[in-house]
């Protein structure tokens, strides 16, 4: 599908009216400007609160699983004395690093729509520390 064409753009935004979850790996700014940013979508869905994008002093900045990798320390110890870094593949810093905590934070969120549904039935009804699974019972604390 071509994302530079209106059709293409209302062929990606079409399940938004029922998705919990967009990704998309554009530099910031792009998917603004392509018609897939936050407000776009939550023009189709009012009820997500879209909070995506990214902060501080390298989000303007090209990301790259060696870049990630040489910021965290990660890249350093990798390779023979005395010569450059040896880049490994992308398992260690795209797939591993990226990858996998952008798959648990996913599903993470996720699981809390049970808590947020609870909320909305009223079997959640009282604040910290108060309901059974959060400190309220005293079968189930620390």
């Amino acid at each position: 599908m071509d994302i530079k064409t209106p059709e293409g753009v209302e062929v990606v935004l079409r399940p938004a009216e029922h998705a919990d979850v967009f990704i998309e790996g554009f530099r910031p700014g792009v998917a603004e400007r392509m018609g897939l940013g936050p407000d776009h979508f939550q023009a189709r869905n009012p009820a997500h609160d879209l909070r995506l994008g990214q902060e501080g002093p390298l989000a303007p900045a090209a990301g790259h699983d060696i870049n990630y990798l040489s910021v965290a320390g990660a890249l350093e110890p990798i390779g023979r004395a005395r010569e450059r870094p040896v880049p490994p593949l992308n398992l260690v810093g795209g797939f591993a690093g990226g990858g996998m905590l952008l798959a648990l934070g996913v599903l993470a969120a996720l699981p809390m729509t049970q808590l947020f549904g609870m909320r909305s039935a009223g079997m959640w009804p009282n604040g910290r520390g108060s309901n059974v699974l959060n400190g309220g019972a005293p079968f189930y604390d620390t």
